[in-house]
């Protein structure tokens, strides 16, 4: 098999949950074509799944390292961090796929919810108001945004 139908098969298998079976063929893709960013992308979202953030964090790098200017990637390292509670580094990471990419709100609501996560409920308003102005009925924006400005209530009442 070629390395992009063993990454179609991991794509499938990651579909029906089957995390390993996605692992073992985006790993082949890769064996087939070591710089092949999306199966070493997709890869570490496998590992994500499974829980081993480390092993993730280390094939979205790999991705990142041979497409430094897909914005996806960042974001789902993004994702990843904050998976860990590394609030800056989600930050950093959206922050980047942001300038990227500034049109998709997504990448406003992982980098708001870091700012919130971390105390910082203006600057976590300042986000999902932002993706909301992208996209005026995201769920998630408009949810964020509610514990965002309930978490902003309540620290100017101590």
């Amino acid at each position: 098999m070629k390395a992009e139908e063993y990454f179609e098969s991991g794509l499938q298998r990651y579909g029906n949950s089957d995390f390993d079976g996605a692992i073992k063929n985006f790993t082949k893709a890769i064996e087939l074509k070591p710089d092949y960013a999306p199966a070493l992308c997709n890869r570490g979202l496998a590992w994500c799944e499974k829980g081993d953030f480390k092993k993730a964090i280390t094939n979205l790098n790999e991705a990142i390292r041979v497409e430094p200017n897909n914005a996806t990637y960042w974001f789902f390292r993004a994702t990843i961090w904050s998976e860990t509670d590394e609030h800056d580094k989600t930050i950093a990471d959206a922050e980047e796929a942001i300038r990227l990419e500034p049109s998709n709100p997504r990448f406003f609501i992982v980098r708001g919810t870091a700012w919130g996560e971390k105390g910082e409920p203006d600057k976590a308003l300042e986000d999902f108001d932002h993706a909301l102005r992208l996209d005026p009925n995201n769920q998630q924006a408009l949810h964020n945004r509610s514990i965002a400005l309930s978490l902003k209530n309540r620290a100017g009442k101590k």
